[in-house]
């Protein structure tokens, strides 16, 4: 029995989420579009005393964005069969004589 693909759509294109590698390239393009202001939307709301407009990103937080990124680029390179790209270093510890 083989698998359905589960499909989504993100930034307007649909994108199989059981492929990583399509996922991240997805996922860093919709980031693009946000941080480029492509998804603003604007509404204006008219009344015969005032006129408001307001704008707003219908994206979700920019750090939720990125943790979703590197979670995907992580599981590509895993699928690939690389080794995930480290993102945290240690420290060396050295002498100072002070």
């Amino acid at each position: 029995m083989s698998e359905e693909p589960n499909i989504v759509i993100i930034g307007g294109k649909p994108v199989d989420i059981t492929d990583p590698c399509a996922l991240c390239r997805a996922l860093q393009a919709y980031r693009i579009k946000l941080a480029t202001g492509g998804s603003v939307e604007e509404i204006e709301v008219r009344s015969p005393v005032s006129t408001r407009r307001t704008r707003f990103n219908g994206g979700s937080k920019v750090e939720d964005l990125d943790r979703m990124i590197a979670e995907a680029k992580a599981a590509c390179e895993a699928s690939i069969g690389g080794t995930p790209k480290r993102t945290r270093y240690a420290i060396r510890g050295t002498f100072r004589p002070y």
